[in-house]
């Protein structure tokens, strides 16, 4: 092995550590009470928010309560994730039935290009004399880094998240499916300031 070559292995080698590093250190999902962005949602172009509003106890667990474009979310920092608080009902008359209450993962705490997060669940449930059957599948893909422009400004370092999110239940001759699908890209420090699904848009305009 040449000197030239092993020089710029060692070179790869410490840019790649330090990109990782960056990341390490950057916030690309801040949960600090008090953070806010703004954001233009498209067509209509109205103005939303995510804004960390306060801490909250769920479950035995201290999330943060964020208000999120135009949903009440609750978040936390676990395991190498950003979890999301997800409860999953199912409604007979008068009656509902927890299927599914727990912190999922939502992104990972690190960036890394290519990395394909799975998460699922298959339960079965007893309801009023018959087989519920639920199903949760989720799939998260990462790309980046890459220098996302919105308008005029450039992004750097962000990352981007193609999302899948079904719910499958199933009961007697009733079958519910629902799906949910995002394309997102976060920036350090600001966190989320792109969001799209096939019928909305989001775009970052500012802090506060």
């Amino acid at each position: 092995m040449s000197k030239r070559f092993l020089f710029l292995l060692i070179f790869l080698s410490f840019c790649f550590k330090n990109s990782l590093i960056d990341r390490v250190l950057n916030d690309y999902f801040p949960l600090n009470t008090g953070f806010k962005s703004r954001f233009v949602h498209l067509p209509e172009r109205e103005t939303s928010y995510v804004e960390v509003i306060r801490d909250t106890l769920i479950l035995g667990e201290n999330l943060k309560n964020v208000f999120f474009l135009y949903e009440d979310d609750f978040f936390l920092k676990e395991g190498g994730f950003i979890k999301k608080y997800f409860k999953e009902v199912y409604y007979s008359g008068e009656n509902e039935y927890v299927l599914e209450e727990r912190a999922i993962p939502f992104i990972p705490s690190i960036f890394i290009n290519g990395d394909l997060i799975v998460d699922s669940l298959k339960k079965n449930f007893l309801i009023e004399g018959d087989t519920l059957f639920y199903s949760r599948k989720m799939k998260i893909k990462i790309k980046g880094p890459v220098t996302f422009k919105i308008e005029d400004v450039e992004f750097d370092n962000s990352f981007k998240v193609e999302r899948y999110f079904e719910i499958g239940i199933k009961k007697g001759m009733v079958f519910i499916k629902k799906i949910q699908e995002s394309y997102e890209v976060y920036a350090p420090e600001k966190g989320l300031i792109f969001y799209a699904t096939p019928y909305d848009t989001f775009k970052y305009i500012g802090g506060r």
